[in-house]
């Protein structure tokens, strides 16, 4: 059978590996604190296959100082050292972080020639959600667990929800008070999951008598999950389906409450996210407009509704990233590469994921791929905008206006342009502002 040593100052992540090899290879590790016990272990068992060791254990070269005496006795011993970027010995193998507990069973798994596939399946079995995906609902696709710590280093998952049993709001705010953020699920149920829950907020978000408050929060949380959704998914049917209803509770909410000064207010109390709030303020000023037939605009009423709820799903739930306008902001963030070149083609990917919709109405994708003012939707070109459509024109300085309301700015943008038509779209949403 094979043998393993451990070599390890932190009890906690002894018994994490210990656990893991006994599992996954059934074999029993011997715990050592130091290279001098544990060359002395070696001249009694010299056939140890593998040493999982520290680079160093308080001022002691411990690897070095094991390394040596096995070269030295020609020992058929296999050494992974943690800890440390480097090592001399270049067929040595290394783990940076000694508390990556998984990459360290993986490596051992291979060198006592025993299939990783179980651990690497294990490593990503689970996936997490917010928990405030639960509250609309009665019952679960699936089980779901908790994520319980046992040690720095050691943690095990819980079933705390059955697959098809009743869930209550009462067991969900217990979490969210105890400082629960996120649930889990096992990852072959992630689509059955996904699905399940867009159909219950589809038929939660079709009922009548639900307040605004609690109608506003169904809204922040269906969005949040869509967003998620399309990032993983991308804009699949019930994606789609959910979109819409989204979009028809907004528009009632619009319809049956003023923007300003009683929804805005609202959301500016409850703090909730840029992206969500924006999409509200956003059509509640656009649906004004268009109804005023300001600009001649009432004829693009609809694809520009459908912009409102589309233009920045590229960008998923990313506030830091959707409340960008322009290149001097973006290089002022502290944005990854990355993420900077999102930004930059989030206009481009927002239109090419709205195509998915084949009930996007014409001239939709235009405006979502136009609204930063480029007409290949990459990047903040300066004013004036020449060669994007009047419509998109329209929707970009109405989006620059819902910004500015969640920034509480909105008198910057007086004078900002210079050109005919936008002077014009701020004159009249400042006056809708303000009265």
């Amino acid at each position: 059978m094979d043998q393993v040593i451990v070599v390890e100052e932190d009890l906690n992540m002894t018994e994490l590996l210990s656990d893991q090899l006994k599992k996954f290879a059934g074999i029993e590790t011997i715990p050592r604190n130091n290279a001098i016990d544990t060359i002395e272990l070696l001249k009694l068992l010299p056939k140890i296959n593998l040493i999982i060791t520290r680079a160093k254990i308080g001022d002691e070269d411990t690897a070095k100082k094991l390394l040596d005496f096995i070269n030295k006795n020609n020992l058929p011993t296999n050494l992974i050292v943690t800890g440390v970027n480097e090592f001399s010995a270049q067929d040595i193998t290394i783990v940076k972080n000694e508390k990556n507990w998984e990459d360290i069973l993986y490596y051992s798994l291979q060198s006592l020639n025993i299939s990783t596939e179980s651990i690497q399946k294990t490593s990503s079995e689970y996936i997490s959600f917010p928990i405030e995906y639960l509250w609309p609902l009665k019952n679960l696709p699936c089980s779901v667990y908790l994520k319980l710590n046992k040690g720095p280093s050691k943690f095990y998952y819980l079933k705390r929800y059955h697959k098809s049993r009743p869930i209550t709001s009462d067991s969900i705010s217990n979490y969210i008070n105890e400082g629960v953020k996120v649930l889990y699920i096992l990852r072959e149920d992630e689509r059955y999951f996904s699905n399940f829950i867009s159909d219950s907020y589809i038929n939660e978000l079709a009922k009548d008598g639900e307040n605004f408050e609690a109608t506003i929060d169904l809204l922040f949380i269906a969005d949040t999950f869509l967003r998620r959704q399309i990032i993983n998914f991308g804009l699949v049917k019930n994606a789609i389906q959910l979109g819409y209803k989204i979009q028809q509770k907004i528009l009632s909410l619009l319809a049956e409450h003023p923007l300003f000064p009683d929804i805005n207010n609202y959301l500016k109390r409850t703090n909730l996210p840029y992206t969500f709030q924006n999409q509200i303020i956003l059509a509640g000023i656009i649906s004004k407009l268009t109804n005023e037939n300001f600009g001649e605009m009432k004829k693009h009423k609809d694809p520009l509704i459908e912009a409102c709820f589309l233009h920045s799903m590229a960008l998923g739930t990313r506030d830091d990233m959707a409340i960008i306008y322009s290149m001097d902001e973006l290089e002022k963030s502290s944005l990854s590469f990355d993420d900077q070149l999102q930004v930059m083609n989030h206009a481009s990917d927002g239109a090419d994921i709205s195509h998915k919709r084949q009930d996007l109405l014409f001239g939709a994708d235009q405006i979502i791929r136009e609204h930063h003012g480029a007409v290949n939707g990459v990047g903040f070109p300066r004013p004036p905008f020449p060669k994007i459509k009047k419509a998109s024109h329209f929707f970009m300085i109405c989006d620059l206006f819902a910004r500015a309301i969640y920034l509480e700015k909105p008198e910057e943008l007086e004078g900002k342009f210079d050109d005919d038509f936008s002077p014009q779209i701020i004159k009249r949403l400042m006056k809708m502002w303000r009265n």
